[in-house]
């Protein structure tokens, strides 16, 4: 992740504005070392099975970060399909941007999922991933993706319920987890967000067809740290990830545990597929 350990976090919750967070290139950097982790990269496939973007479609990007998955979208819809690909953070599309591939029919611009500027049917396809948990009002930003999907239109939202995240620690360290873990779940605006996901597409006036498990489990703390960043040593303490005083005993549970083999890191996420009624 770059130079984590000289971090300066302004934000309380980084991702959600990340444009004064103070640690832009870091977050780039972790978001680049998440989509590289094969668990990733399946959850991907499973998820572009799912949707089954077809050539021609109109395809909204909600949250396209460093824009890797709207350019394959791109791919999948041409000839004759675009994709629009929108994140609220202008460091974000910057990076988008340098990384685009000029085969492709992508347009990159900043904006709100609670606030969309496009008109209503205007997309085909709706996707977003892993953005939800990060939205103070997810229930706005639902009735706005199904305003601008087109009748019989597609939305695919995938997103972590972060309540299902367990950490195996050795029996005498059961303690210190319970407090991080409990600490851990309120650093997420919408902890449960994966959860939710049938709940508020219903809400917003769409048909779920599906919902679809991804389970995660690592066994090395090394590579649990990629994703987590609870379990990583080199954020500082003001990211807050768990209890300053805390984290010396919890970092040294991890590593008693990953020493003993006992060490196990797991969570599950989720994708709904939902059609907006014809």
């Amino acid at each position: 992740m770059g130079r984590v350990s000289e971090m300066k976090i302004e934000n309380e919750h980084v991702f959600r504005d990340v444009d004064t967070s103070g640690v832009a290139p870091e977050l780039i950097a972790y978001l680049e070392a998440v989509a590289a982790l094969p668990e990733v990269r399946r959850l991907h496939e499973v998820a572009s099975a799912i949707l089954a973007a077809k050539p021609g479609e109109r395809v909204l990007e909600v949250g396209c970060g460093l824009g890797a998955d709207a350019r394959e979208l791109a791919a999948a819809v041409r000839p004759g399909g675009s994709v629009t690909a929108i994140d609220v953070s202008q460091a974000m599309i910057a990076a988008a941007t340098d990384r685009h591939d000029p085969s492709l029919d992508v347009t990159y611009e900043r904006a709100d999922v609670t606030s969309l500027p496009y008109d209503d049917g205007a997309f085909d396809v709706v996707r977003i991933e892993r953005v939800l948990q990060h939205v103070a009002d997810p229930a706005v930003a639902c009735r706005e993706m199904a305003r601008v999907l087109a009748p019989g239109g597609r939305l695919l939202a995938t997103d972590t319920d972060w309540g299902s995240l367990a950490v195996a620690l050795l029996p005498e360290d059961e303690d210190v987890k319970q407090r991080c873990l409990a600490h851990l779940r309120t650093r997420f605006i919408q902890a449960r967000a994966g959860l939710d996901l049938r709940r508020l597409l219903t809400e917003a006036g769409l048909e779920v067809t599906s919902v679809t498990p991804h389970a995660f489990a690592y066994t090395d703390l090394a590579t649990a740290a990629i994703p987590l960043p609870m379990l990583n040593e080199s954020i500082p303490p003001e990211a807050d990830m768990v209890p300053r005083e805390d984290r010396d005993e919890w970092l040294a549970a991890l590593h008693r545990a990953d020493e003993a083999k006992a060490f196990v890191a797991g969570w599950t996420g989720y994708s709904a597929l939902a059609v907006r009624p014809a």
